[in-house]
């Protein structure tokens, strides 16, 4: 018997979309299993025979197996866009070019670095699609329209015109996952363009190593303080080039009418169309956590 309080998915934080989305999918299981054992009663030998004694196939009667790879996951955790919960800071002022240099730095500003001379050791190649993945904006117009004035509002905002997008099977979904009981995170479905780039992946070994404290000796008065989560914010504030928010532009496009109160909002016919992208160092950017990284300990060295 509990006798503590009791825990709601709120006091959860972020393991509350785990909570939940594991409970959907027991629940999914569940009703699998009773389907599955409706299915399969009339083998039982000691329960009359009324099903239909016709010639049956596999399919028939064995209707959820299915071969390794062919499954659906039956849960997501992805979400509709909702601008209220998504907070959104004040502009980004965090200027990596100050902190990193050569490959990385040059990256961080043209997103595709096919034509850089790379480190094999130090990137990794995906295998190429057969073709690019189909993504979408998960958000109503009105919603979309509000996250896009929050992001106009903080100077994230970037509408191109269709002609200079890259093409819309090129361009990336966008959609929300439980962050708590009061926010969601925002998250780029960056599939599509990043298929196309390298993935550096040589200061993100850091992350599970402990090499970075072999050579740190502490005095007998110090301390080592560990901390498991970015800056507040951290990629929030990361200024980025055009050309990597042109890399941001999302598979949606929208009237000028729609957003020609919004201050990056070219003067076009209100009758043109505009892709909207976002300056920013997106979560769901191939290079996100590389760059990423590699800030965190450009300026931890320079503490």
């Amino acid at each position: 018997m509990w006798k503590d309080k009791v825990v709601g998915v709120a006091e959860l934080g972020r393991t509350a979309d785990k909570y939940t989305q594991t409970s959907t999918a027991i629940f999914k299981l569940e009703e699998q299993a009773v389907a599955l054992l409706a299915r399969l009663r009339p083998y039982r030998p000691y329960f009359p025979q009324e099903f239909k004694r016709s010639k049956e196939v596999k399919a028939d009667r064995d209707p959820f197996t299915l071969a390794v790879g062919e499954t659906q996951i039956c849960v997501d955790s992805s979400k509709g866009i909702v601008a209220d919960r998504i907070k959104v800071t004040a502009a980004p002022t965090f200027d990596c070019s100050l902190l990193v240099a050569s490959v990385p730095r040059r990256v961080a500003d043209q997103p595709d670095p096919r034509d850089f001379l790379i480190d094999p050791a130090a990137a990794v190649m995906e295998p190429p699609w057969s073709r690019a993945p189909k993504v979408i904006v998960r958000a109503s117009k009105v919603e979309l329209l509000k996250m896009l004035t929050k992001l106009d509002q903080s100077s994230r905002l970037l509408l191109l015109l269709v002609s200079l997008a890259p093409p819309k099977g090129e361009r990336n979904g966008w959609f929300a996952v439980y962050k708590d009981a009061d926010n969601d995170r925002l998250i780029l479905d960056a599939r599509p363009p990043n298929r196309k780039e390298i993935g550096l992946v040589f200061w993100v070994r850091l992350l599970v190593a402990p090499g970075s404290l072999v050579d740190c000796v502490l005095e007998p008065n110090e301390m080592v303080a560990q901390y498991a989560e970015d800056a507040v914010d951290y990629y929030n504030r990361w200024l980025v080039t055009v050309e990597r928010a042109v890399r941001n532009s999302l598979a949606v496009e929208l009237r000028v009418s729609d957003v020609k109160h919004l201050r990056a909002c070219p003067e076009l016919p209100d009758g043109a169309f505009v892709v909207p992208a976002v300056y920013a160092l997106a979560m769901g950017d191939l290079q996100a956590v590389e760059l990423g990284q590699l800030g965190h300990l450009a300026i931890a060295v320079r503490a």
